[in-house]
């Protein structure tokens, strides 16, 4: 009835509006790794570098975040399916069992984490070595494997800076008004200090160890 093809054309939308979102954000993310790329190579970077890299690269991100997400999804699916019965069990009998939900919650988030942790260079893959999808995929994984520890330590602390800077608001919170402000204020340095920062940090990071750039011999972190 005219419920149902409302509904359709409401998700059709929704799927549309997401799918824009999605394009336009893989627009900046390659526009952004091009301009550290420039800064990388030559010190110096300008909204071309990022139009050009937006521009070239934006649709091949777009389908390999497509790809990773299908992943994602695939993979918790899996590990969903031993629960399922279990689960289902619970409901029936009112007697949900809080073990094995807990171990499959726990299964997820470390799942996550390590697809997030194995291909967070794969932008900065494909954007550097202007490469297809599938490739930047295997780049990307292929190149977590042999810099395992040194990606864990890039992402925890880029991770530690983001959470130090979105718990300063408890010290707040006893502040309307201040409380308020440093939430607009830490949206402010995330977008404009932190988001730079660690896209230039992987790139370097990137482009150090697979030799696109001299690595400096007098840095004590070399990455950073």
């Amino acid at each position: 009835g005219a419920v149902e093809s409302n509904l359709g054309i409401v998700i059709a939308g929704l799927i549309i509006f997401l799918l824009i979102v999605f394009l336009v954000n893989a627009f900046f993310t390659a526009g952004a790794i091009g301009m550290a790329r420039g800064a990388t190579e030559n010190g110096r970077t300008s909204l071309s570098d990022m139009w050009i890299a937006g521009k070239t690269r934006c649709t091949s991100l777009f389908a390999a975040q497509i790809l990773v997400g299908l992943l994602m999804l695939a993979g918790f699916v899996v590990l969903s399916i031993p629960f399922v019965s279990t689960a289902m069990s619970g409901i029936t009998t009112g007697n949900l069992a809080i073990g094995p939900i807990a171990i499959w919650v726990a299964l997820i988030i470390i799942y996550g984490l390590l697809i997030s942790l194995a291909l967070v260079l794969m932008p900065y893959a494909l954007v550097i070595d202007d490469l297809r999808p599938v490739n930047a995929i295997k780049t990307g994984i292929n190149f977590f494997r042999s810099n395992k520890m040194d990606v864990f330590l890039v992402w925890l602390i880029i991770a530690a800076i983001s959470m130090a800077v979105g718990s300063v608001n408890t010290i707040f919170s006893g502040s309307e008004t201040a409380y308020v402000v440093w939430e607009a204020l830490s949206a402010i340095i995330s977008l404009v200090v932190i988001a730079p920062l660690s896209t230039i940090w992987w790139a370097r990071f990137y482009m150090t160890r697979t030799r696109k750039m001299t690595e400096p011999e007098d840095e004590e972190v070399k990455y950073l």
